[in-house]
């Protein structure tokens, strides 16, 4: 196997750490998507958790978008609490058919200006996708900016790992080359005050952190 360069480094002032030496042409999504193992039984209690949050908060007949839907079963979890919304997944390389009704999967990226002009979603959901990222800040801008420019206000459910804990205990095994954006609750915290955005909830688990 071909060895990936590892050269982390920390902001002084939010704690945010990536990889300098980061190659998104260097991880062979194309070929073998990084989809989540999301069957271990923590993790379910974790994920349907956030399903009945989230389902609590949307209106009667949602239009729900998740960016990077992977296998589709998180949205497709959502759907099944909610059966009177439409939920649209996007994602170049994720799953192809969806097995489930009111699940369209589009296998493309998003597409700001254009797709919230033509789904008006009243929230959308990236799990797992920023720490992927080169720039994180970026795309969220690209969101905020996009929704603005058709007047949509629309929700939006971040999950990424936090590093909280990996720098407390010093546990370097967090640290690899897939995710080039690790992110400390300050830096979370300080993208989103940079992208027009109001935070109704944050949460950390430290158990996993997640």
């Amino acid at each position: 196997m071909p060895r990936l360069p590892l050269d982390f480094v920390r902001c002084v002032d939010c704690g945010h750490v990536y990889n300098a030496a980061f190659d998104y042409a260097a991880v062979p999504y194309t070929e073998k998507p990084n989809l989540m193992f999301n069957s271990p039984p923590l993790w379910s209690v974790h994920l349907q958790t956030v399903l009945l949050e989230i389902a609590s908060r949307l209106p009667q007949s949602p239009t729900v978008v998740e960016i990077g839907y992977g296998d589709g079963s998180f949205l497709a979890g959502l759907a099944e609490l909610r059966p009177d919304g439409r939920y649209v997944g996007f994602d170049p390389h994720g799953t192809e058919e969806p097995d489930w009704i009111h699940v369209e999967f589009r296998r493309a990226l998003f597409e700001p200006t254009r797709d919230f002009a033509d789904l008006r979603p009243d929230l959308i959901i990236s799990r797992h996708v920023l720490e992927h990222l080169s720039n994180p800040l970026g795309f969220v801008q690209q969101l905020s900016f996009g929704a603005s420019c058709v007047g949509a206000t629309p929700a939006m459910y971040i999950e990424v790992p936090c590093i909280d804990r990996a720098l407390e205990t010093r546990r370097t095994v967090d640290f690899f080359y897939e995710h080039n954006s690790n992110f400390t609750t300050e830096s979370f915290t300080r993208m989103l005050a940079r992208c027009a955005t109001a935070v109704k909830s944050q949460g950390v688990c430290k158990s996993n952190s997640r």
